[in-house]
């Protein structure tokens, strides 16, 4: 039996009530691009006197379930369910800003055994998006990558669960740097021509809560976020003066902006209300200068946020 294709993969989620859960008869929503598990786990064996210090016996410390969506188009309204997850905050008014709530998901991957063979289900349950970032790169696409833990996870099984059902996306276009990114500013500052921009959805302490008695997950901590703006520039005529902004003893905080979609109520907008310049690094290696600029947000007591999304911008 030849093997199965990578397209063969079906992937989809549904949002769950109490976490660990999923709800009795899914509404899943497919995916463009697979959310991929890794099911790790640690071992553990006895060092032997008898064995000369050879190990013997074996016990099943622990199992994790990590997946990952790796360098995916981003497509307007596809990752609106992770968004709230990462940023743990929901829309409202088509707004976000990021807080400390939580929510989960149950991931349901589907491939068949082969060409022609049974197809198999995988669940991984209590899944929350713990990371991640955006990358823009001039001529090419708008693309993501996600980071997800899952609180437990089953075997593979070939029986669906009853009454699930599956959606596939109603938006497919993938945004392109070309046409998908507007204004991109950082209040106080004009900056040159951009070459690519970086946004990393970057946590501290957003980690598995282990448990004893089982190798599921008490949860996930909520973490501190703490996201990283990166622009790269080529030198132009505010070259000098950005530079040594980022030398600045004392700088005052300012907004940087993302505007990103051209067709209307299809768009985001992304605001990183106080941000600060860390660093400003020149690279004339090759045939271009260039300048990147290193932006770190902060807590901006006006919107009791690091950061705003708004999607549905006319």
């Amino acid at each position: 039996m030849a093997g199965s294709a990578s397209t063969a993969l079906r992937s989809a989620f549904v949002t769950e009530t109490t976490q660990g859960t999923t709800v009795a008869t899914p509404a899943f929503k497919t995916l463009h691009e697979p959310i991929l598990f890794t099911d790790a786990q640690k071992r553990m064996g006895q060092p032997s006197l008898v064995a000369g210090g050879a190990l013997v016996g074996d016990s099943l410390l622990y199992r994790e379930y990590v997946g990952k969506i790796s360098a995916a188009p981003v497509v307007y309204g596809l990752y609106d369910t992770f968004f709230e997850s990462l940023f743990q905050a929901a829309f409202s008014s088509n707004v976000l800003n990021d807080g400390k709530a939580a929510s989960f998901f149950t991931v349901e991957n589907t491939i068949p055994n082969g060409v022609g063979g049974a197809s198999k289900m995988k669940r991984y349950t209590g899944v929350e998006a713990v990371g991640g970032s955006i990358a823009v790169d001039a001529r090419g696409g708008v693309t993501m990558d996600m980071d997800f833990i899952g609180i437990s996870g089953i075997g593979y099984t070939g029986t669906a669960i009853v009454g699930s059902t599956y959606t596939d996306p109603s938006n497919n276009d993938p945004f392109s740097a070309t046409t998908d990114v507007g204004a991109v500013t950082f209040a106080g500052m004009t900056l040159d021509d951009i070459a690519s921009a970086k946004i990393d959805f970057t946590y501290d302490g957003k980690v598995p809560q282990p448990k004893v008695g089982t190798d599921d997950l008490v949860g996930i901590a909520r973490g501190a976020y703490q996201p990283i703006i990166t622009l790269k520039c080529y030198v132009g005529t505010n070259y000098s003066t950005n530079s040594d902004a980022a030398r600045a003893q004392t700088q005052t905080a300012a907004k940087v902006t993302v505007n990103m979609g051209s067709i209307t109520l299809k768009k985001y907008k992304w605001e990183f209300n106080l941000c600060y310049l860390d660093s400003a690094m020149s690279d004339f290696s090759g045939a271009n200068g260039f300048i990147t600029l290193v932006l770190r947000a902060n807590y901006s007591t006006s919107t009791s946020s690091v950061m705003t999304l708004t999607r549905a911008v006319v």
